[in-house]
């Protein structure tokens, strides 16, 4: 079974929940990610790393008018709130500029980020 799947949010599932969940793989594209997760050597980052390879793999350029590491406080309480326009690329990104100031970056997100165990504990999942 691939490490990346859709079968992973399901502890127990048929048969036929399975075979489903391979194709909505394909069709949302997991099953790519799956591969270039594999091919990257990003299974057992940190999450400071994965996120960080992740910026590197996508080939993202960061661009900001403002120094945001100088924004960011390094004590006390913080939130940083954040529209998720590309799927949540955003939200790595920002995990991995956050994480380079704070040890403490929490996202709030869906189940179905748990799909790639390197974030787990970068989220925050709220009880479904």
């Amino acid at each position: 079974m691939p490490q990346l799947s859709l079968n992973n949010l399901l502890p127990q599932s048929t048969f036929l929940t399975k075979l489903c969940m391979i194709g909505l793989d394909h069709l949302l594209g997991i099953s790519q990610l799956n591969r270039l997760y594999e091919r990257s050597a990003m299974k057992g980052l940190t999450k400071e790393a994965f996120a960080a390879r992740f910026v590197e793999i996508f080939e993202l350029e960061i661009n900001s008018p403002l120094d945001l590491s100088m924004r960011i406080p390094q004590h006390g309480a913080a939130i940083v709130v954040a529209n998720h326009p590309y799927g949540g690329i955003e939200g790595v990104i920002l995990a991995s500029l956050l994480s380079s100031s704070r040890s403490d970056v929490k996202i709030l997100a869906n189940q179905a980020l748990k799909i790639i165990p390197e974030l787990a504990d970068f989220l925050y999942l709220p009880i479904p």
